[in-house]
């Protein structure tokens, strides 16, 4: 005979089974929301570093890097040394800039003798009255934005307050050099970085610009796969 009473009966584990869909939706729900509200979080921050790169600013004078000849590297030319800084994430992306001997002093290098060393000491503000100007596509979420030639003092005059600066030369193929340029938020742990590339009739002629480009706010988590993709 048949029973009647099975049709009524409930599947075995169902509620097992309900509250572990109901996890993984309010799991799925939990990170589609924090996922939204990273990217409205760098929408604005893109936009408040576009918004500083393109405004009217007018930089001080840079102040070049007290030192000592303590803190005098050798190097291939016996007129030519290293002041040795600190670096970022790796040694190869530092903030040491050169020197040359110069009567009874040493002054940065910003000459055509030296394009390598001349282009680390522009990239760390380190030649006073080298006015370069950079152009800029800067790579915010889901899209690009072009500013303006702006001179680097300019730059650096608007990050330096709150971050350290450091620089890497990646390669130099025949005359091009190509580098990175980072900008360090002390507190915030995060990364502005600029690619930047420039042969030495650019660097040392007064009217050419460096192209560049910017990757902005980039957080901790991200830095090491983005070295990675560039070095």
């Amino acid at each position: 005979m048949h029973d009647s009473r099975a049709i009524h009966r409930k599947p075995t584990g169902t509620p097992a089974l309900l509250r572990l869909t109901l996890s993984l939706l309010l799991a799925i729900t939990a990170l589609t929301a924090a996922a939204q509200r990273v990217d409205r979080d760098k929408v604005s921050a893109d936009e408040t570093l576009y918004e500083l790169l393109t405004s009217n600013h007018t930089a001080m004078e840079a102040t070049p890097r007290q030192f000592t000849e303590k803190d005098l590297e050798s190097t291939y030319d016996v007129n030519l040394f290293l002041v040795k800084g600190t670096y970022y994430q790796q040694e190869t992306i530092n903030n040491s800039f050169y020197v040359r001997k110069e009567g009874n002093g040493y002054q940065p290098v910003f000459d055509e003798s030296y394009p390598m060393e001349s282009f680390v000491n522009l990239m760390l503000n380190q030649v006073a009255g080298q006015d370069k100007k950079i152009a800029i596509t800067q790579h915010v979420y889901k899209g690009k934005k072009t500013i303006s030639p702006i001179p680097m003092s300019s730059i650096h005059d608007m990050l330096q307050s709150t971050m350290d600066v450091y620089c890497s030369v990646m390669s130099i193929k025949k005359s091009n050099m190509k580098a990175m340029m980072i900008f360090h938020h002390r507190k915030l742990d995060f990364i502005h970085m600029f690619i930047l590339e420039a042969t030495p009739e650019q660097l040392f002629s007064p009217q050419s610009v460096i192209e560049a480009e910017l990757y902005g706010n980039i957080p901790q988590s991200n830095i090491k796969s983005l070295f990675k993709k560039y070095n």
